[in-house]
This record gives C-alpha cells, sequence and structure tokens, in this order.
C-alpha cells in the first residue's frame, strides 16, 4: 500500500509538472515570443521610418534652394533659404595666412554632412495648450522661406517671411550696417483664431572635427554674458560633460568665440502691437530678456560632434490680431577692441570686449593694448610701438631701477669683504651670517634689492605676452625686415643659415636671430650685476641665458623684441649708473 501510494504521488506530480509546462509555460513563452518579435519589428520599423525622415531632411537641407547674398565692404556670403540660416561669411580685410594669396578668413560655413560647417538659425519653440486649438506649427529646419530681394547690402534691408497652416505670418527683417554687424528683426503676427504661444530659440550649430590648440592660449569655445556676468565654456569640457545649461537668466549677449573671431547675437528689445493700428496700441521695451541657455555637444539631425548653443526665451501669448517684433544684433567678424567698444556704447552690449580673452590681468593687458595701439596710430608699426611701449615702462620704473642698481654695484663692491667673512667663518655659519648682515647694514645694501625691477616687470610681460597671443591687431603684423607676423615664433633658423640653405629644419631646431639676440643681451646684462653669493646659485645664473633661449625660442617674435630692447636699456642703465657713482 505504501509502494502504491508513492508511485500515485510520484505520478501526480509527474503530471502537474508536465502539465504546467505544457498547458502554461509553454504557451506563455510563445505569447511573450510573439509580443517581443512583434516589438522588435515595430522598432525597427520605427528606427527605418526616422532613418528616412532623417534622409529626407538631410537631402533638404543640402538641396540648394535660393540664396540672398550679402555684399559689404568688409563680408561677403549668403543666407540659406532653406531653414533661414545665416550660414555663409567670408572675412574681405582678412587672409588665413600673410601671404597674399591665401584665402579670406570663413566664419560661417554651408551645412555638409561629410565636412565641418557652422551657422546661425532663428527659431521658434511654440507651447501647446490645454486646448487642441492653442498651438501654431513654426517654421523647421527644411522649412523653405520666400524673400522680397535676392542681395542684402548695407542701404538694401531684406525681408524673409512664411506663413504656418494655421494662419500665423513670420517675418525675418535683415539688414547690415558699415562693419560686421546683421541687424536683425523677427515679427511674428497672430492671423490665427485663436491665442498661441510660443518663445524665440536663438541657435549656433557648429561641426568642429578638431579644435584648434590655440585654445591653450586663448578661450574657444560657447560664451555668454549672463545677468551681467561672463560665462565661457571651451570645447574640451563641453565635450565631456555633453550637456550644460543656465536657467531663466538675463541674457546681455551669447554666442562662440574663436581666438579672433567670433559670431554672437544680443537681443535689443520687444514691441507688443494689440492690432489697433495706432501708436499708442504698441508697447516698446527695452530690457534684459529671460532667456535659458542650453549647451550640448553631440548630434545634430543624426550628425555626430556638433557643438550647439541655444537660447530660449519666455513664453508669449499673442491673442488674435496681436503681432510682437523682437530686435537682435547678430556680430560675426574679427574681434577688435575698438570696434567692439563702439558696439558695446552703441548698443548697449555688456562686457562685449570681454570677448577677448585677456586673462585674469585684465587690468593691466587692456590698458598696455591700448597704449600699443595708440601709439601705432603715430608710428604706423606696432612692433616700433612696442619698442617705444618698453621705453615708457622703463621711464615709469626709472627711479626704482635706480635704487636696485645702486643697491646691487654696492653688493659688487662688498663682494671681496664678503668673501673675507665667509674664509674667516667658515665653520661658523651663525656668525658668518651675523656679520655679513650687519656689513649689509653698514652699508645700507640689500641682497634682494636687485630683484624689485624684475618683479615689477613679470605682470608687464605675462600681459604683452597675451596681448600679442589674443589680440587680433597683433596678428600678421609686420615688424622689418624677416618678420613679417608679431604673434608668430621668428620663422628663421641658424640650422639652415637663417634661410641660406635650401630646406627647413625641423620644429624642435627651429633657432632663430630673435632668440639668440634676447640670449645675448641677457647675458650681457647678467655682467653687469654682482655674482650671487652661492656659489651654486652663481652657477645656475650663468647657465640662465641658456635656457631662456631655449625656453624662448617659440614665443611670439614681438615679445622677444620686447625682451630683448628692455635688456638693452637695462645695460645702458646700469652702466650710466656704474659710471655716475665710480668715485
Amino acid at each position: 500500500m505504501e509502494k502504491g501510494r508513492l508511485f500515485i504521488a510520484m505520478a501526480l506530480s509527474i503530471a502537474i509538472v508536465v502539465g504546467w509546462d505544457y498547458f502554461y509555460l509553454k504557451p506563455r513563452q510563445q505569447e511573450l515570443a510573439q509580443v517581443n518579435a512583434l516589438k522588435q519589428q515595430q522598432t525597427a520599423q520605427l528606427a527605418q521610418e526616422q532613418e528616412q525622415k532623417n534622409n529626407i531632411q538631410l537631402q533638404k537641407i543640402s538641396e540648394a534652394p535660393k540664396r540672398v547674398n550679402i555684399n559689404t565692404s568688409v563680408i561677403k556670403g549668403s543666407i540659406n533659404t532653406r531653414g533661414l540660416k545665416f550660414d555663409d561669411i567670408v572675412l574681405l580685410q582678412y587672409r588665413e595666412k600673410v601671404s597674399a594669396d591665401s584665402p579670406n578668413v570663413r566664419l560661417f560655413s554651408k551645412f555638409n554632412a561629410d565636412q565641418d560647417f557652422y551657422f546661425a538659425q532663428l527659431k521658434w519653440v511654440a507651447k501647446r495648450g490645454t486646448e487642441t486649438d492653442n498651438f501654431v506649427t513654426t517654421p523647421a529646419d527644411d522649412t523653405l522661406w520666400s524673400s522680397d530681394s535676392d542681395e542684402l547690402a548695407q542701404d538694401k534691408p531684406v525681408t524673409f517671411s512664411w506663413t504656418s497652416p494655421e494662419g500665423v505670418l513670420f517675418e525675418v527683417i535683415v539688414r547690415v550696417d558699415e562693419q560686421y554687424m546683421l541687424l536683425v528683426d523677427t515679427k511674428v503676427t497672430n492671423a490665427h483664431s485663436t491665442q498661441i504661444t510660443l518663445a524665440d530659440s536663438i541657435n549656433f550649430v557648429r561641426k568642429l572635427t578638431k579644435p584648434s590648440d590655440e585654445g591653450n592660449v586663448a578661450h574657444q569655445g560657447p560664451i555668454a554674458v549672463l545677468n551681467n556676468t561672463l560665462e565661457e565654456v571651451n570645447y574640451d569640457k563641453l565635450k565631456d560633460e555633453v550637456q550644460k545649461s543656465f536657467d531663466d537668466s538675463n541674457l546681455n549677449w551669447f554666442g562662440i568665440s574663436d581666438k579672433y573671431w567670433l559670431c554672437a547675437i544680443a537681443p535689443k528689445s520687444e514691441q507688443i502691437d494689440a492690432g489697433g493700428g495706432s501708436e499708442s496700441d504698441k508697447q516698446q521695451n527695452t530690457k534684459l530678456y529671460q532667456y535659458r541657455l542650453e549647451l550640448s555637444y553631440g548630434e545634430y539631425i543624426d550628425i555626430p560632434g556638433c557643438y550647439k548653443s541655444s537660447c530660449t526665451s519666455q513664453s508669449i501669448t499673442l491673442q488674435p490680431g496681436q503681432s510682437r517684433v523682437m530686435s537682435y544684433h547678430l556680430f560675426t567678424g574679427p574681434k577688435k577692441v575698438k570696434l567692439l567698444d563702439l558696439y558695446s556704447q552703441k548698443y548697449g552690449i555688456n562686457l562685449f570686449d570681454r570677448s577677448i580673452d585677456f586673462g585674469w590681468l585684465y587690468v593691466l593687458t587692456k590698458p598696455i593694448f591700448t597704449v600699443l595701439n595708440f601709439l601705432y596710430e603715430y608710428v604706423g608699426n606696432f612692433g616700433v610701438s612696442i619698442l617705444l611701449a618698453t621705453v615708457l615702462v622703463r621711464l615709469l620704473m626709472f627711479q626704482l631701477a635706480n635704487k636696485s642698481y645702486i643697491s646691487m654695484q654696492k653688493m659688487k663692491v662688498l663682494q671681496p669683504q664678503i668673501d673675507m667673512i665667509k674664509q674667516k667663518y667658515a665653520h661658523d655659519k651663525v656668525s658668518m651670517n651675523k656679520e655679513i648682515m650687519l656689513l649689509y647694514q653698514k652699508n645700507k645694501a640689500s641682497p634682494v634689492g636687485g630683484c624689485l625691477p624684475i618683479l615689477v616687470q613679470i605682470p608687464v610681460f605675462f600681459a604683452i605676452y597675451k596681448v600679442l597671443n589674443v589680440t587680433i591687431e597683433m596678428r600678421q603684423a609686420p615688424f622689418f625686415g624677416w618678420i613679417k607676423d608679431l604673434s608668430m615664433p621668428d620663422p628663421l633658423s641658424i640650422f639652415n643659415l637663417f634661410g641660406l640653405l635650401p630646406f627647413t629644419p625641423p620644429h624642435y631646431l627651429s633657432l632663430g636671430p630673435l632668440p639668440l639676440i634676447m640670449a645675448i643681451t641677457m647675458y650681457l646684462q647678467q655682467r653687469y650685476n654682482p655674482k650671487p653669493t652661492d656659489p651654486v646659485q652663481a652657477q645656475i645664473m650663468q647657465f640662465m641665458p641658456l635656457l631662456f633661449l631655449v625656453m624662448f625660442k617659440d614665443f611670439p617674435a614681438g615679445l622677444l623684441i620686447y625682451w630683448s630692447w628692455n635688456n638693452v636699456l637695462s645695460i645702458l642703465q646700469q652702466h650710466f649708473i656704474i659710471k655716475k657713482n665710480k668715485a
């Protein structure tokens, strides 16, 4: 009986397991497999549809629709009516290289899926309300706008227009001044039967395969002034963070900055027309506007490696018959100090000159540039301006340098007595130091007195270095002879006899005349200084000219001119003091 019961229990257990598997698990697995297959099919279909949409959009954007040409004395290019993109700007007064056959500098470049591109675009973002009819279709990337003219010039504005399926009219009126500023008015007229809610969106999109290494000396990447505070995010940082945003900020201006070039946009004013037609029905508003700034790195229409800087305003509601005009200033040009200061004052663009990366020594860097530029207006050569500015710096520090050189001369006279004290107290360091200090006090000498001019000149040196590296006025500015660009290193090399031999030495062997002159003048200047009391320090000082020769060989030519001329002036001043105090 017990064996029979056990057999029945085992049979029932097997039947339950088999029945569970056959009647529940297998149908369930088949059902799940069908669901998963359907989901995969739907996902693949959606991906295929999205890819087709992207390809269609890419094809539309890549098509060559009507373009409105830009022709002024300083810029040329065109505006793409497909998506209303400012994607073609060339600077006529600047070249890529010094040579006359070098192409002009290009800022904005047309969209190309296989190459780098760069453009600005004005868009709108619709906000869907609680009712389905409180919505408007806004222009997209592939929207084809119409224009009332084929050319934009200083006295020839152009109006672009597009009407949504709901009857809302979008207009963009573009003007250009005599320099590099585009004056843009965007107008939205609600001809819809219900109210609409939308926001302005301003975008800079740039595909940049390899950012320039010039970002080591000057900021390159998205830049903005929000709440009267400068914000900078370089390309590498944005690439690491992928996305960065600033919410509800008062926007002064924003854009993308290169070493010498800037593309930026600033809101100017807002005007609401209630539809009555009289001036009393219009409300003019010229305040700072609340915008959300978004910086991102990633894809643009399925194209990777794109940087995007976008500002979106607060939403505004337009009743039927109302219109809104928003004015902007779009700058696309060189970061010239005078030009930026002019636009800052003329249009109230706060901190516009800070797009030039003067660095943390701004309070010193910009005044030095102002002096150099002032001298340039009289002598017509920035190299000569550097020489004259160096003389001015020496005159300002003349008394300090005199005291320093007199102190060094005293140290040189006292050197034999110091050597005697060291021999006398060779085994008693405490007594030796005490006697040397008494000697200094008796003769009113200081071993650190000669360091003061150097300490004062260090900030000036770095400020001039920054000016030469970041100001476009110094770019391709010639001096005399072989120096065609003060912002670049000396182009000659001693290893091909300064160009006499028909080959170009490798970069690590580039050692031109200017670094040699700087090292020689530094060595001659050291000859006038007393030797350090420490023998190790004395040996190190002997090798300083050679060390500086290696370090400075790749520095800008203008900086080497400053340092060499400063050494010459120091030698002359020291010689004068030595002769005066010889007795």
